[in-house]
């Protein structure tokens, strides 16, 4: 179904991307590289190593120029193009002060590893094999080392470099996706800390209120009783009116205790295709689900796919879809789709609020209960939404042994 998503305690798409440096960090290093360069020709002026001639000197500090001004107005999307330039430039700078005999020749693995520290893996490996191809390059165009009693220390210095700057790229990747993966990891117990939080103050709340209300609605409802039986007319309706509202009420505060009490349920394995049948009992739904037993919180997931179907029955939909399945990570997905009259933009971003609500008798506990229930047992909930079309709701919730 197209249209917009909401997501709640959803899986990271990118654990590497979420890793990376950012751009400030990047600039940072860049400039430390630029700056080891600069130092190559400081050395060659001071007569350390053989001295460019100058005029490749100020074109090479032109180009330098160049690319850190374009790293800086085009940002991230200049970072990749930047790194083969300046790789193209200290090349360049090591041919005109000694090739391949340079000792700064290290400095190939400086894009190598800004590449894996803010970029993909496909531009660390591209910088790996541009950087060794040039190391290679400048031993390549320099035949006078070829005859020197260093010939094979520097060919081993080649070979050195093409064996081990892959293996650093991808130990810096994979301490990336580890560091992504713990940031993800953060982020997912918050989110469930924060709706652990959150239903134990509407627990203490709805608790709170019960105790309070408990009496007084009581009487109220006990007067409006006593006017129904002794009046007539409008007053009659008005008080039947009150002793409904006053049930109302009284149902609203039950509810919020129920369902704020109830994340310590035990886990249970049960018929999927029987127990989501009874779940939606009362409601006309096209049940496509395996028959598999997976192990679930029972009453909380019926609760859940109760109150997905009302919804979906509320929007005005002709066809509701209940389906589940097993994924390869195992757990069970449950989805409910309908072809109601879907949600704005607006109302889907707010949906999982509670007490927020469309219907004049609605309570705006429904989806946020459900949001609840994926967060505090470890799963997720996504909403996908288009106004006119309809609605798809899908819960993931982890497997547990029973």
């Amino acid at each position: 179904m197209s249209g917009r998503t909401h997501r709640e305690d959803g899986p990271e798409s990118d654990l590497t991307d979420r890793a990376a440096i950012d751009h400030r960090s990047f600039l940072a290093l860049h400039g430390v590289f630029a700056g080891s360069m600069a130092l190559v020709l400081v050395l060659g002026g001071l007569g350390a190593m053989p001295t460019p001639d100058p005029r490749v000197v100020v074109g090479l500090i032109a180009a330098a120029g160049v690319l850190a001004a374009s790293l800086r107005v085009w940002g991230d999307r200049a970072a990749g193009p930047v790194l083969i330039g300046d790789t193209a430039l200290l090349t360049a700078l090591l041919a005109s002060t000694g090739g391949v005999s340079n000792p700064f020749t290290l400095l190939y693995l400086l894009p190598v590893l800004l590449a894996s520290l803010a970029l993909s893996w496909r531009w660390a490996a591209a910088m790996a094999a541009l950087t060794t191809a040039c190391f290679a390059g400048l031993y390549a165009a320099s035949p006078a080392h070829h005859h020197m009693d260093m010939a094979q220390h520097l060919v081993g210095m080649v070979a050195a470099y093409g064996v081990t700057v892959p293996v650093l790229a991808a130990g810096v990747l994979r301490f990336r996706r580890a560091v992504g993966e713990a940031e993800a990891e953060a982020v997912k117990a918050r989110r469930s800390r924060a709706n652990a939080e959150r239903l134990a103050s509407l627990a203490a709340l709805a608790g709170g209120a019960a105790h309070e209300l408990a009496t007084p609605l009581s009487s109220v409802l006990l007067v409006a009783r006593e006017l129904e039986r002794n009046t007539t007319g409008d007053v009659q309706e008005d008080a039947r009116l009150i002793a409904q509202e006053i049930l109302r009420c009284r149902e609203v505060l039950d509810q919020l205790v129920a369902d704020a009490g109830g994340m310590g349920e035990g886990w249970v394995e049960v018929d999927l295709p029987g127990f989501l049948r009874t779940a939606a009992a009362g409601q006309q739904v096209v049940l496509e689900v395996p028959a598999v037993r997976p192990t679930l919180p029972e009453r909380l997931v019926a609760q859940s796919v109760r109150r997905l179907v009302g919804n979906a029955s509320h929007a005005g939909a002709t066809r509701i879809v209940l389906r589940a399945r097993v994924p390869p990570e195992g757990g069970v997905v449950i989805e409910v789709e309908d072809d109601g009259s879907g949600m704005s933009p607006e109302v889907l971003e707010q949906a999982l609020e509670p007490f927020f609500t469309t219907r004049r008798e609605g309570r705006g506990l429904g989806l946020f209960f459900v949001h609840s229930v994926a967060g505090g047992l470890g799963g997720t909930f996504e909403l996908t939404s288009t106004q006119g079309v309809g609605t798809l709701a899908r819960l993931w919730l982890p497997g547990r042994p029973a």
